[in-house]
C-alpha cells in the first residue's frame, strides 16, 4: 500500500528494535529512508548523499557530534547492516 504525503509517497514501513523506518519516494530525490526515533526523525545518510550527488565518505567526517546515529537496517537480501542516519541539524 502506498500512501501519498505532500510530494512524497510512503513506500514501506518497517520496525527494527522499536525504531520505525519509512521509505519516502520523490521524483526529484528518489527514495529516502527516515527512522522515527523518540527524539526526532533521522534521515539515511546514504540516501541523502545519493539524492545530492555527494560521496558519503566525504560527508561523514564533517558531521557534528551527536548529529548522527548508526541504526541497523535489513538490506535487500536480508542481511542486517549498520547504516548512518542523520538529524536535520547536521
Amino acid at each position: 500500500m502506498t500512501k501519498r504525503v505532500d510530494a512524497f509517497s510512503i513506500l514501506s514501513v518497517s520496525f527494527f528494535y522499536n525504531i520505525m523506518i519509512e521509505i519516502f519516494k520523490n521524483e526529484q530525490f528518489g527514495k529516502i529512508r527516515v527512522a522515527e526515533t523518540n527524539e526526532e526523525p533521522m534521515f539515511c545518510l546514504i540516501d541523502l548523499c545519493r539524492a545530492l550527488n555527494l560521496r558519503t565518505d566525504g560527508v561523514l567526517p564533517r558531521l557534528k557530534e551527536g548529529g548522527y546515529n548508526q541504526i541497523v537496517v535489513t538490506d535487500s537480501i536480508g542481511r542486517e547492516q549498520m547504516t548512518y542516519f542523520v538529524n536535520e541539524m547536521v
